[in-house]
């Protein structure tokens, strides 16, 4: 049996290194912008308004990631869903080729790959928002998705 808790605490490590490492560039990129030797040379030398720009964008970033790791931190995880929910893992089977992809159902941290028993292939967080995800959502074993040859062979 598969302890989904454990793979939201793997999510939220991960989404932890991502935010302090994005913390650490948007306080040097801060740091240059303020620093002296960044002071304009003349009307087109930019470096510094670029580099204020970059430590804005990282810093909304890392806001991004904050939530996104206080969010994972509250998940509630549904035991013996019927149905593909936020919080499932979920097993799409190709008819064609027989392999399996795995996926994580959770409202962040999408893209995130984790190894898992479930699959040859890594099992990959989604959110109920990305194509994957709304295909998804609410389907039950053995549906068929649209567009392809695969279905749902469980859900966890």
């Amino acid at each position: 049996m598969i302890n989904k808790q454990s793979l939201v605490d793997q999510v939220i490590a991960r989404l932890k290194s991502d935010l302090e490492k994005l913390t650490n560039a948007a306080k040097e990129a801060r740091d240059y912008a303020t620093d002296a030797e960044c002071k304009s040379e003349g009307k087109y030398d930019t470096r510094g308004l670029e580099a204020s720009y970059l430590a804005g964008a990282q810093a909304e970033k890392s806001e991004e990631l904050a939530e996104a790791i206080s969010t994972l931190s509250r998940i509630k995880l549904p035991e013996n869903p019927a149905r593909a929910v936020t919080g499932t893992l979920v097993v799409v089977s190709d008819v064609t080729s027989g392999e399996d992809d795995a996926y994580f159902i959770l409202p962040a941290g999408g893209g995130i790959e984790l190894e898992t028993e479930l699959s040859e292939n890594p099992t990959t967080v989604i959110t109920p928002q990305s194509p994957r995800g709304e295909q998804l959502i609410n389907r039950t074993p053995g549906d068929f998705l649209a567009g392809d040859d695969s279905f749902i062979s469980e859900i966890l």
